[in-house]
């Protein structure tokens, strides 16, 4: 994955392999996360490690309300 940082604006994209061998494709953008803050990063680290459990034959919705979770507000 690579990240990408810019005027409280943090970014993550990449591929990762689940535990079931599936490569997963994602994104994710966050807008206002305040400078010299760690919470960007912990918020990257916990999708990285969401998608890396997700089961196979899951839905969509299903990892969409596993990273809704993950939102601190």
């Amino acid at each position: 994955a690579k990240t990408g940082l810019l005027n409280n604006v943090n970014g993550l994209a990449g591929f990762v392999t689940t535990v079931d061998g599936t490569t997963v494709t994602f994104a994710q953008l966050q807008n206002g996360v305040p400078l010299n803050s760690r919470e960007g990063i912990e918020l990257q680290e916990a999708l990285a490690e969401e998608l890396v459990g997700f089961a196979p034959g899951a839905t969509i919705d299903a990892l969409r309300e596993q990273i809704a979770a993950l939102d601190p507000a």
